[in-house]
């Protein structure tokens, strides 16, 4: 009873003692109810002599209180109980009027305190927002602003929760609107921007987005999360007035995510635009704050989300400039992402950033590049995408925790873009730079295949690389980057036949001989040393054997058709290297092997094969026609043409605009070597126009890929037809020809 002693000297001594420090006391006592039974018991026994019924009227009261932090009375009839506190509360209020006794003030001022505090346990005890809402109204009855500012606030936000844990969508939307109720009332006692304006103006936010999530009717939705975004944004201003930089941050983050729930609502572009700069001036707040207190993951994350944002806005935006612009934009703040990755390797979640800026920027950047309508315009965004996941892949190669299988597929992405960007370029040289970074990338994923011994990613991999050099080698001018590229494929391809032997892997030992055996030929085919050349083309050929040994065995129809078609064009290049003899046998074979490509490719569908097959058996007849009789020859050129006609023809449904220039520019020089040949005059006049027109063909394709140099091949031998033609006409004494050319 020591506790009770003292409270009483307190109360005796109160002239000297400050209603606070009663105050506090009372707090203490009161977290033991039968202390404060007691207590109030002493209260009452001060003054012996005149028991007071107000003494007695506080202490039934207390013991209802007690009973309901102890739980004792039942939910429903809290509110009653809170009355009946309120209306003790009137009726000492009355007497205290009527009375002027400093015991009894003393007694009333506690009690006034009291009633607070067993305010403040209720709400900690049973923390509904019914009875937070009663004690707002009770503290409105005390005329204690403070507290009815701090009941209000709590109010709504006990209504928030308790919303969550509701199933039921019309009591759910009910407790948001009593949220919202006591958030606003809340915001009209603040005079000034505090805490508490900050507080209420990003609650009001959060419940009108709540509430939007209700609505069926997407206008009154879309009013909703305006609202919502109004409140937020007076929140951050509130925390920018009050410089408190943790609740401007989260705020901040606040409207960007009620803009992102109006950007997926709304149909209007402009609207869109106008959410989505918002979003990145928000998002720029937090950038800038995370960066002022070093936190390197929110700048991860605020980075790459800034990047996303510009990205979304790219989507959207019709006119170019702006459109280069918001990617532009986009490109800085994912570089930055990776520079901070660079310098941040064990970063908590980075290989997560890393991985979703490979998958978002790539799906989001393509679908980007297929809508824009220019080719131009299609090249800059794929170039700055390419820029974008190679610095990503940079970054994951060199972790020490990157999963191989992933830095596998992402050097075959990157590949696979160079390929993309090559179709889009018309200029050979610029064709020739992009495939040789994706052939670049493609030896990478083979060599992460090779590693994780993945027998269909080698095949694949092997598949796609062989392709890309047959392709980077028609458009390469430099015979010693050709001879450079060549040496190390070389290697590369000897080093994966070794190993696919040791898997037992018959598919990829046919798929290593073909490239090998393709590879050699075209290294031979730019070997100045005649000896050297034909050593070249035998290792050629020997490989070539042996991949369609292998597709044979295989039972491969795809393998066996490419094979014949290797094997015939090897056999043709070694048709200069021998005698005349010889020459008829080899050239029986290459064609043999050549028809049966053709006739396999026609039987799969595989126009590109055809094309080459067609290709290849013009070049083999011109070869073999060098040294053959007059009429003989005559016949075999005019095969050629048919094979070049027909090659030009997929080559044009292919719309492979890099060979038909080539292919014009060879038919072209048929039919002026036919002509050469033809005694008759006017047979002679005609086979001249068919080859001009077939140069002028040539010159139009190769203004469309920008080939000075085959345009100026084509311009010279047309001067030599209409010089040749106009020689033909004078001895025939018929009008001369004139001849024009751009």
């Amino acid at each position: 009873m020591g506790i009770i002693n003292r409270f009483k000297r307190l109360i005796l001594q109160s002239k000297d003692k400050s209603t606070k420090e009663l105050f506090d006391s009372l707090l203490t006592v009161l977290s033991n109810p039968e202390d404060a039974f007691a207590y109030v018991r002493t209260l009452s026994l001060v003054d012996e002599s005149q028991p007071n019924p107000i003494i007695d009227s506080i202490f039934e009261n207390l013991k209802l209180h007690l009973k309901v932090i102890s739980g004792e009375i039942e939910q429903a009839e809290i509110l009653d109980v809170l009355f009946q506190l309120n209306q003790s509360w009137d009726i000492l209020s009355y007497e205290l009027e009527n009375q002027d006794m400093h015991k009894e003030a003393k007694i009333a001022e506690m009690f006034k305190h009291l009633t607070a505090n067993v305010i403040e346990v209720l709400t900690l005890q049973k923390n509904t927002p019914f009875r937070l809402a009663r004690c707002a109204e009770i503290a409105e009855e005390f005329h204690e602003t403070n507290l009815l500012k701090s009941f209000c606030y709590t109010t709504g936000v006990s209504f928030l929760e308790f919303s969550s844990l509701v199933q039921d969508d019309i009591t759910k939307k009910s407790f948001l609107e009593e949220a919202i109720h006591y958030h606003k009332l809340a915001l009209s006692f603040s005079e000034d921007i505090d805490e508490a304006y900050a507080l209420n103006s990003n609650s009001l936010g959060i419940i009108h987005l709540q509430l939007s999530e209700l609505e069926e009717d997407s206008f009154q939705k879309i009013d909703l999360i305006k609202t919502a975004i109004n409140s937020l944004k007076e929140s951050v201003d509130a925390a920018i007035f009050l410089s408190d930089v943790e609740k401007i941050e989260d705020f901040a983050i606040s409207v960007t995510h009620a803009y992102s729930k109006l950007v997926a609502l709304e149909t209007s572009k402009e609207t869109k635009k106008e959410a989505y700069l918002e979003m990145i001036k928000y998002y720029q707040k937090t950038l800038d704050i995370s960066k002022t207190r070093h936190d390197i993951n929110a700048q991860v994350e605020y980075e790459y989300s800034i990047g996303s944002i510009y990205l979304y806005l790219a989507g959207i935006e019709v006119e170019v400039k702006k459109r280069i612009g918001h990617i532009s934009a986009a490109e800085l703040h994912f570089q930055a992402v990776t520079e901070i990755a660079r310098e941040n390797k064990q970063l908590e979640g980075l290989q997560d950033y890393l991985k979703g800026l490979e998958e978002f920027g790539y799906s989001l950047f393509l679908e980007i590049v297929e809508t824009e309508p220019t080719i131009e315009g299609k090249k800059i965004l794929l170039e700055k995408l390419i820029k974008i996941r190679k610095n990503t892949f940079q970054i994951n190669s060199e972790l020490e925790s990157s999963d191989i299988q992933d830095l596998m597929q992402e050097s075959k992405v990157i590949s696979e873009m160079y390929e993309k960007l090559t179709n889009m370029h018309v200029n050979l040289d610029a064709k020739s730079t992009t495939l040789r970074n994706a052939v670049e990338f493609q030896s990478k994923s083979l060599e992460y295949a090779l590693e994780l011994r993945d027998l269909n990613e080698v095949r694949e991999r092997s598949n796609a690389l062989s392709n890309l050099l047959e392709w980077l080698i028609t458009v390469e001018s430099n015979i010693s980057v050709i001879q450079e590229l060549l040496t190390k494929a070389i290697q590369a391809f000897r080093n994966l036949l070794s190993i696919t032997k040791t898997m037992s892997d018959k598919k990829m030992e046919e798929l290593s001989y073909c490239t090998l055996a393709l590879l050699l030929r075209v290294l031979a085919e730019n070997e100045l040393n005649s000896e050297e050349q034909i050593s070249k083309m035998n290792k050629a050929l020997n490989f070539s054997s042996e991949g369609l040994k292998k597709a044979i065995e295989n039972n491969d129809i795809h393998a066996v058709t490419r094979n014949y078609l290797v094997m015939g064009t090897i056999l043709t290049d070694l048709l200069t290297t021998t005698d005349q003899l010889e020459k008829r046998n080899l050239y029986a074979k290459a064609k043999n092997c050549l028809f049966e490509s053709l006739k396999l490719s026609f039987s799969i569908k595989d126009d590109d094969i055809s094309k080459k097959c067609y290709q290849a058996l013009a070049k083999l007849s011109l070869s073999f026609s060098q040294d053959v009789e007059l009429q003989e020859k005559l016949e075999i050129i005019e095969e050629a043409l048919g094979y070049w006609d027909k090659a030009a023809e997929i080559a044009f449904k292919l719309n492979d605009f890099v060979v038909l220039p080539k292919y014009s520019f060879a038919s072209g020089k048929c039919w002026f070597d036919y002509a050469k040949l033809e005694p008759d005059p006017r047979i002679q006049s005609n086979y001249c126009s068919n080859a001009l027109q077939k140069f002028d063909e040539t010159i139009t394709y190769g203004r469309r890929l920008g080939n000075t140099d085959i345009i100026l091949k084509a311009s010279s031998i047309m001067l030599d037809i209409m010089s040749f033609e106009n020689k033909i006409l004078l001895e025939n004494k018929t009008h001369l020809r004139t001849f024009k050319i751009d």
